[in-house]
């Protein structure tokens, strides 16, 4: 579950929606005036000299910031690239589809990775529209400890019953959509990818009976994919004027259509589960128990005097897609298809697992001890992370940096990760090394520092400092028993044709959404996985 805030979703991408802006029509010129006003004003309610004074890589006047959020969609890389060139080790500006934003350098990491005046909390509930109808369900998490308090507790070092039960569901879902014989079988792999974290994450977040119910899977998946296509289409829109275009946006209509599916469906399910209790209290039986995230977090409310009902249940099971699908789903793809492209990594790795696999089963201690399983994963987050700006914060109160900078309050910022390919810090950046952290975690300090969970300055893939994820110890555990699934009982290839490219749109980097595969099961099975916690 890693708790990085997505830029676009890949399927919204793959069906073409974010290549047009917002088609609302008004009725006249008069709102049109209206709109324009309320842009000046605005532009020049939320500035401020210090922040003027940078400069801009992609806009020069008031009102070119639309042609500039297409410039930088289209090509961000290459201002990426520019701006770093022209200002290297200076901040600097930037227009985005998300709005302005202030890119920092990664010099001021330290500086700011614990500032509760610098809010990824914040940030994230401003650029996904937290006030609006439909996008609001998110908004008690996103500014409460709760969801923090439930990952922490029960997720933050995951459980042999855990690892079991996403190790029957990787299964599950690889017979279902693979098969199981040798034959080889295509698929699109952002869909699998898809598929496969969000299965595995359902089973342990809303139970082992809802987690194949295949009507609540696509309902969730389709909000998901509305959400971000809602999501960008309002950033066309100066923010006052959300609040009206909302309600006549085709795409926020099928998001809260999506959105009021899911409820009934969760009501109809939490009520089903508080009727058992109810009908074995009366029995004068044991209720029965549930280990989920439902269960967790109607215990955290309890403990808070929170009463828990449906909204707060359908607020969790949104909130944790949303921040951890997308990411999860990002790394999983981005590794099977760095090591499509290096087969004698993927052997070595494969020989790994499979000798950890035959001496400790799948457990903690044989997961600690897949270093290179570890590394491939740490190594594809480096060098193609699910975003080429991170670390996003919202300035909450002014702030004045130690270079200078005037930072005012409600500042949007992102950092410059440079540093991730800087030849200073990692011997032939540019190159995919599945061994780097296992050598790594040999040296000095290594064994805590070079971990695919490790969170240093010079490797920000989960975040850094005080908005760390606080996920990504489950999101690693979840994506190493997917690979020792499909490397010791399955093999892949890229469909003929095909290359193993990349598609970027804006600050998004992500695998190429017609990407397919081939895969298969080995004819030998080498680990039968529905006995290996008997072992």
């Amino acid at each position: 579950m890693a708790m990085n805030s997505p830029s676009h979703s890949p399927s919204a991408i793959h069906d073409g929606l974010l290549r047009e802006l917002p088609t609302v029509q008004l009725p006249s010129y008069f709102p049109v005036v209206c709109i324009m006003l309320v842009m000046v004003v605005y532009k020049f309610a939320v500035s401020n000299k210090s922040i003027r004074a940078l400069p801009y890589v992609n806009t020069t006047g008031l009102f070119s910031s639309n042609n500039a959020r297409k410039t930088w969609a289209a090509s961000a890389e290459s201002l990426l690239n520019e701006a770093k060139e022209k200002h290297p080790r200076k901040p600097w500006r930037v227009m985005t589809d998300l709005g302005e934003r202030v890119v920092l350098t990664p010099e001021l990491m330290e500086e700011i990775r614990n500032d509760p005046k610098m809010s990824f909390t914040e940030a994230f509930h401003e650029d996904f529209h937290g006030s609006l109808p439909g996008f609001n369900t998110i908004q008690f998490f996103v500014r409460s400890d709760i969801l923090i308090a439930v990952v922490r507790k029960h997720l933050l070092r995951p459980n042999p019953s855990i690892t079991k039960r996403l190790s029957d569901e990787a299964d599950y879902v690889l017979s279902k959509t693979v098969g199981t014989t040798s034959d080889w079988t295509e698929l699109n792999l952002a869909q699998f990818g898809t598929d496969m974290v969000g299965r595995l994450s359902a089973r342990i977040f809303v139970g082992d009976e809802m987690c194949r119910n295949e009507h609540w899977l696509q309902a969730s998946q389709h909000y998901h994919h509305s959400w971000f296509i809602a999501a960008m289409k309002l950033h066309d829109w100066p923010w006052p004027l959300r609040h009206l275009v909302h309600w006549f946006m085709p795409e926020c209509q099928e998001m809260k259509h999506a959105l009021s599916e899911q409820r009934q469906i969760l009501a109809d399910y939490v009520a089903k589960r508080r009727n058992e209790k109810e009908a074995a209290e009366s029995a004068g039986q044991e209720a029965p128990k549930y280990d989920d995230a439902f269960a967790w977090l109607e215990q955290e409310a309890n403990a808070r005097g929170l009463t828990y009902d449906t909204t707060m249940a359908t607020g969790l099971q949104l909130m944790i897609a949303l921040v951890s699908a997308h990411a999860t789903t990002d790394l999983l793809q981005k590794t099977m298809m760095d090591l499509l492209q290096h087969p004698g990594a993927t052997e070595q790795i494969r020989e790994e697992v499979l000798g950890q696999l035959r001496t400790e089963g799948m457990s903690t201690a044989s997961f600690y001890n897949m270093h290179l399983l570890d590394s491939a994963f740490k190594e594809s987050q480096r060098i193609t992370p699910s975003e080429m700006l991170l670390v996003r914060r919202r300035v909450m109160g002014d702030i004045r940096l130690s270079n200078g900078l005037f930072l005012k309050e409600g500042t949007r910022t992102w950092m410059d990760t440079a540093h991730m390919k800087d030849p200073e810090i990692y011997e032939n950046p540019e190159q995919w090394d599945a061994t780097r952290f296992a050598k790594l975690r040999s040296q000095p300090g290594g064994a805590s520092s070079a971990q695919l969970v490790s969170s240093t300055r010079n490797h920000v893939g989960f975040g850094y400092g005080l908005h760390v994820c606080t996920g990504r110890f489950f999101a690693a555990n979840l994506l190493k028993v997917v690979l020792c699934h499909i490397l010791a009982n399955y093999e892949w290839k890229l469909a003929p044709g095909l290359e193993a490219n990349y598609l970027d749109f804006g600050n998004a980097r992500m695998v190429n959404p017609q990407a397919k595969l081939l895969i298969r099961r080995r004819e030998k099975v080498e680990v039968d996985f529905s006995s290996i916690f008997d072992a």
